[in-house]
Order: structure tokens, then C-alpha cells, then sequence
């Protein structure tokens, strides 16, 4: 917890997103036989989608491997699950990569893997941050 100036006890940071945050969501499916060369080929992917237009389209991407199911979710057998966020720069950014770049890099995963890879996708706008409290090891919360 912290105090402001009027003493008042503040818990942990809490403010609306207010640049409207928005998220580009890809889940991939891919057949575990095929696990390991998307290993390898869906970092350069990302690389090439965040460099778009000197990567003036999105901030970053961040690759997710699913590491296990919690219930009630049911495990799938013989596929591991990837998910990747993309941080547009604006709706309009993610419009445009999604009308103009985005079909021609699905060709290029459909190409790279066929039937072994299934996909999904979502767009995610952020409309608040929690952040936790700055903490020291020695006295806990820094006020």
C-alpha cells in the first residue's frame, strides 16, 4: 500500500488504458511432429510482421507456448497450442496489416505447414492496467 499527500492508503496502481491498447490475438494449433520446426520459423514470422513499415503497424509481438490445461479445458492430444499477441499501434495500423499484409503471411504459414497447423484469431483492446505495488526483499511495500 502507499499514501498519497492527504495520507489516504492507495493499494495497488490502477488506471484506464487511455491510448486504447489494442491486441492482435493468433492461437495456433500445430501438429506436435511439426512442434519443433515452428520453433523455429515463428520467430522470424513475428520478426517480419513487426518490422512492417519500419514497424510503424506494432510495438512488439510476444510469443506464448501452452504449457498445460487447466480444468475444465481438456488437453489435445498430438497438438501443441502457441499463442502470439501482436501490439498494434492503433485500430487503423491493425486494419491496414490485416487488409493489405495479413493474408499473404497466412498463405505463407498455410504453405509452411499445411494441414498441421489450425489457427485462430482475436483483436483484444486493453481498458485498464492493475500494476502491482514496487516492493524491497528487506520491508515489503516502498512508500
Amino acid at each position: 500500500m502507499t499514501t498519497n499527500e492527504n495520507n489516504n492508503v492507495q493499494a495497488a496502481t490502477t488506471a484506464p488504458h487511455n491510448n486504447d491498447q489494442v491486441i492482435y490475438e493468433v492461437t495456433a494449433f500445430i501438429n506436435s511432429d511439426m512442434a519443433e520446426k515452428w520453433g523455429s520459423w515463428i520467430p522470424k514470422h513475428v520478426n517480419e510482421i513487426v518490422s512492417l513499415e519500419n514497424g510503424a503497424l506494432f510495438t512488439k509481438g510476444v510469443i506464448h507456448k501452452l504449457d498445460r490445461d487447466l480444468p475444465p479445458a481438456t488437453p489435445t492430444e498430438g497438438v501443441t497450442t502457441f499463442v502470439i499477441h501482436y501490439y498494434a499501434t492503433s485500430q487503423e495500423a491493425l486494419d491496414k496489416y490485416l487488409n493489405v499484409y495479413g493474408p499473404q503471411l497466412r498463405q505463407d504459414a498455410i504453405n509452411q505447414f499445411g494441414t498441421g497447423l489450425k489457427t485462430s484469431r482475436r483483436v483484444y483492446t486493453a481498458i485498464q492496467e492493475i500494476d502491482a505495488l514496487p516492493q524491497t526483499k528487506t520491508f515489503g511495500y516502498v512508500f
